[in-house]
C-alpha cells in the first residue's frame, strides 16, 4: 500500500509563517475586492498525536474542527475559522485502522502471459472490501 508522503520540511519558523499570515491579513484589509472563501492546507502532521495537538489548539482559539474524507490514502482534518477552512493532511494509515470486512472473487479478462501473441484469458482474483475506522482525534470526540 502506497503511503502519502509529506512535502520537504519548511525552513521557516512558526513565527515567520505567522508574521506572513498577519501581512496577508493586512493585504486582505487593504484590497477593495470581495474576499473569496478560501481553503488551503497548512500542515502535514505525521502522527495521530500531532493531529490531536493541532485540533486542541484550534478548539482553544474557537475554530470548528471537522474530519473529512480525502480519498483512500489521505486523512484530512479541517479547521474552520470564520470564512477560512484550513486543512491538515496526514497519511490515512497513520490515523485510522484499515479493517478488511469481507472479500469477494472477481473474474476479469487479462492477457495470457505465456502466449506468443497474448490472447485474453479469464482470471479470478480475490478483492478485499475494507472500511477505515477513524476514531475521534480527541478523547471528547471530534466528529
Amino acid at each position: 500500500m502506497t503511503s502519502t508522503t509529506n512535502p520537504p520540511p519548511n525552513t521557516s519558523t512558526n513565527a515567520e509563517v505567522a508574521d506572513a499570515f498577519r501581512r496577508l491579513a493586512d493585504l486582505v484589509d487593504d484590497v477593495e475586492l470581495p474576499a473569496v472563501c478560501l481553503y488551503f492546507c497548512l500542515w502535514c502532521p505525521d502522527t495521530r498525536a500531532e493531529l490531536a495537538a493541532l485540533a486542541r489548539a484550534a478548539l482553544r482559539r474557537g475554530a470548528r474542527v471537522d474530519k473529512e474524507p480525502a480519498g483512500e490514502q489521505v486523512f484530512r482534518l479541517v479547521l474552520r475559522i470564520g470564512p477560512l477552512s484550513v486543512g491538515a493532511l496526514a497519511a490515512r494509515d497513520a490515523v485510522c485502522e484499515r479493517v478488511v470486512v469481507a472479500t469477494r472473487e472477481v473474474t476479469e479478462l487479462v492477457p495470457d502471459p505465456e502466449a506468443p501473441a497474448p490472447p485474453m484469458v479469464e482470471r479470478t482474483r480475490t478483492e478485499e472490501l475494507v472500511e477505515w475506522v477513524c476514531p475521534p482525534i480527541l478523547a471528547g470526540g471530534v466528529a
